[in-house]
């Protein structure tokens, strides 16, 4: 069944979710232990199709994967549920989260995070509140003192989450799921992570699997495609975005979406442009090698100096 076309907005909602989720919970450890998180920079995500593509700033990436590792992602339905307990938990107080769910932990959204659950409030409602049925279970996971004969596979996600260190007999991380882990372009899963740890920022890495994708004909036809973040694109990247997006529609025909009346601060940002693609099509070469040369990214006049020579 093919995923739904999300807004920019949606995307921005669910990196700033995963962001918060990695940040809060070192989910490599073992469960007697409760240490924080990889602090994470930022989280950007792009739909491609019917994909959804994941990717952070620097390794950040390793973090994510054990996130979705720890619970068991594998497809669409999955990552929403996700991102669903996730953002709910986090919403409720210490007092709420103890009664309702056995264990108050101590932990909400970061003032960055705030801004964009603000900024892309009408995508909320594609992450309902939780019944009074999932509380309930979830709570008897928390408080269960040994394995039940029937173990909900998502028994020790929750356990971690909510900070019970006590081990039961029998209960282990889940140790594999069907998420494509990758550093290149999948049209065969619905939720990929990039495997990217190089110093471009995390909307140029996507932006990078998006333009292989065309030119090396994996992917053809005119088509719509969302990005969005946890944070506005900084200066730097927002130069180069610019300049991509318009090279995209030229050459591949392909409009790439991005949030709109975005007011959210752009940081300074001194990230890398993408590494080459060796495939770039001999019309647009000297534009593309200038585009995608891994160098340090900046105000881009190299690009505005090729686009006015014609180098499309």
């Amino acid at each position: 069944m093919p995923i739904p076309a999300y807004a920019p907005e949606d995307l921005a909602l669910f990196s700033t979710v995963i962001c918060r989720a990695v940040s809060y919970m070192n989910w490599n450890e073992d469960i007697s232990k409760s240490t924080r998180g990889p602090e994470t920079q930022e989280v950007q995500c792009m739909q491609i199709k019917d994909g959804l593509f994941f990717a952070g700033n620097y390794a950040e990436h390793e973090g994510i994967a054990h996130l979705f590792m720890a619970f068991g992602v594998s497809n669409h339905a999955s990552l929403i549920r996700l991102l669903r307990y996730c953002y709910r938990i986090l919403m409720m107080s210490p007092s709420e989260r103890s009664e309702k769910l056995g264990k108050g932990i101590q932990h909400q959204f970061s003032p960055t995070e705030n801004i964009t659950l603000g900024y892309a409030h009408e995508s909320l409602t594609l992450l309902p509140p939780l019944t009074l049925l999932e509380c309930q279970e979830i709570k008897n996971m928390v408080e269960a003192t040994k394995l039940p004969t029937v173990p909900n596979p998502q028994m020790w996600f929750f356990r971690k989450f909510l900070g019970v260190t006590k081990k039961i007999t029998g209960l282990t991380k889940p140790s594999a799921t069907s998420f494509n882990y990758a550093g290149n372009y999948s049209n065969t899963h619905e939720v990929n992570l990039i495997l990217d740890g190089s110093a471009a920022h995390a909307e140029l890495k996507l932006s990078w699997i998006l333009a292989s994708a065309y030119e090396k004909n994996a992917m053809t036809g005119p088509d719509r495609v969302a990005l969005g973040g946890l944070k506005n694109t900084c200066l730097y990247c927002n130069a180069w975005l610019l300049h991509f997006r318009a090279w995209m529609l030229r050459v591949h025909d392909v409009r790439v979406s991005m949030p709109r009346n975005d007011q959210r601060v752009k940081a300074v940002g001194k990230g890398s442009r993408p590494k080459n693609i060796p495939q770039l099509q001999a019309s647009t070469r000297e534009f593309g090698k200038a585009l995608f040369n891994g160098e340090a990214n900046n105000e881009c006049s190299d690009l505005t100096a090729l686009e006015r020579e014609a180098y499309w």
